[in-house]
């Protein structure tokens, strides 16, 4: 019995027979320090194409919504040069119909609250030609290539410069000098055209036209004057852009995955 048993020391299947390791021991088989080193880097490789992958999409998407900020913000700058009413006054008896805008209402009440500030009359009147000018001429050069009628010199970018003067003075004559002078519709005039033209620099400034077009309603409302769907439309515009500027705005950098115990 005692040959036999020598004999047939592993001869028993359910019996694990333990092999030794790399370092020559035998047991439970345990990764060797090479082989951490490979899970390590490989989990490095993964996190660098998964943050890739991340900030790739994030660039997409910020550049997607800063496209279709700058498209809304044309088409801001677009109703506020347009010079279309905002608000309206329908003809009463014994009085005209009124048209507020804020381009008309800021040049009418520039020169009154200039002046008033203490600067002379003629370097207001000087200032007010120039910007005046500047702000009439897309409108009128979009006029005058659309109409059929105009002489041929009067469709280029000098013929529209000329016309700007006359348009200018009958700008200033047509609109309301008291609504004009009114604190809440003047500010709101400014804020709307400055924050038009600055959205195209600064990310946000469309804020103040947002204001602005609130300052303009509830100027002109007391006024008696009914607001138009196009002050609507700046104010939905504007909320439009911040929006945009909001989600599309770049967020941190992705983090990396905390390494393998």
């Amino acid at each position: 019995m005692s040959a036999k048993r020598k004999g047939n020391k592993s001869a028993d299947p359910s019996v694990p027979v333990l092999k030794p390791t790399v370092s020559g021991k035998t047991g439970t088989s345990k990764p060797s320090t090479a082989t951490w080193k490979e899970w390590e880097e490989e989990d490095e490789r993964e996190d660098r194409v998964e943050r890739k992958a991340v900030d790739k999409q994030k660039r997409g998407r910020s550049a997607f919504f800063a496209l279709v900020r700058n498209a809304l913000a044309v088409l801001l700058l677009a109703i506020v040069l347009s010079l279309q009413p905002f608000a309206i006054r329908p003809r009463q008896p014994g009085s005209n119909k009124v048209k507020a805008a804020p381009v008309p209402v800021l040049l009418a009440g520039a020169g009154h609250f200039g002046v008033k500030a203490g600067l002379s009359p003629a370097r207001v009147n000087a200032t007010l030609d120039s910007l005046g000018r500047a702000l009439l001429f897309p409108n009128k050069y979009w006029a005058l290539s659309r109409d059929k009628r105009a002489a041929p010199a009067d469709k280029g970018a000098a013929g529209a410069w000329r016309k700007t003067r006359a348009a200018l003075a009958s700008t200033l004559e047509q609109t309301d000098r008291s609504l004009a002078t009114h604190t809440l519709v003047f500010a709101g005039s400014a804020l709307v055209l400055l924050g038009a033209a600055g959205a195209f620099l600064v990310s946000g400034a469309e804020l103040l036209s947002l204001v602005g077009a609130l300052l303009f309603f509830n100027g002109t409302r007391v006024s008696g004057l009914e607001a138009q769907p196009e002050l609507y439309v700046l104010a939905v515009l504007a909320a439009l852009m911040l929006s945009c500027s909001e989600v599309g705005r770049p967020a941190g950098v992705a983090k990396r995955k905390p390494k393998r115990a």
